[in-house]
């Protein structure tokens, strides 16, 4: 069950990636890296929380989804490109 809600992320990271891609060719290393830091943080924070109240595998689970997820978000905050 825990690898079929992981599938999840494979949306996540290819809308990501075309933001990566588009941050790359601008040359914009700075914010790409900035949202990426952040979102290691809010992935990073959601695990270490779910972990410590015991959630066993889902707390993995959540962490790469809310990192996944939280990648999205800010690399649209911090590298617009509509």
């Amino acid at each position: 069950m825990p690898m079929r809600v992981l599938g999840l992320v494979l949306f996540t990271n290819a809308v990501a990636a075309v933001q990566i891609a588009y941050a790359t060719k601008k040359m914009n290393f700075r914010n790409m890296c900035a949202a990426q830091l952040l979102a290691s943080l809010v992935g990073g924070v959601t695990g270490i929380v779910m972990a410590y109240y015991g959630f066993g595998v889902w707390a993995i689970v959540w962490h790469t989804i809310a990192h996944s997820i939280a990648s999205v978000l800010f690399l649209f905050v911090f590298i617009p490109w509509l």
